[in-house]
């Protein structure tokens, strides 16, 4: 198994979500079956971008690279430290 498989897994599938959920944000000309509600989907959609970017920043910190920090946006840097804790056993061989 790759050294950092679960995080990389995770970041693929909150990726595939955001995906899905930009057809279901739309309130005019939707061209797929509305599954969720366009604010249900809006906010999901918010919260994942978020967990994306600090799943991002942790993901570069166990790469041992130097991380790209958003500069208009403020990012926690004990949900970083949280991710890092979580998948930082992966890494242990």
């Amino acid at each position: 198994m790759k050294r950092l498989h679960k995080i990389i897994e995770e970041i693929k599938l909150l990726s595939s979500q955001q995906g899905a959920l930009k057809a279901q944000r739309k309130t005019v000309h939707l061209k797929v079956e509305r599954s969720i509600s366009a604010e249900d989907a809006s906010c999901l959609a918010r919260t994942n971008s978020n967990k994306l970017m600090h799943l991002f920043i942790a993901y570069a910190q166990l790469r041992g690279k130097e991380p790209i920090f958003p500069k208009n946006i403020g990012w926690d840097a004990e949900l970083v430290k949280k991710f890092v804790e979580k998948f930082q056993v992966e890494v242990v061989e």
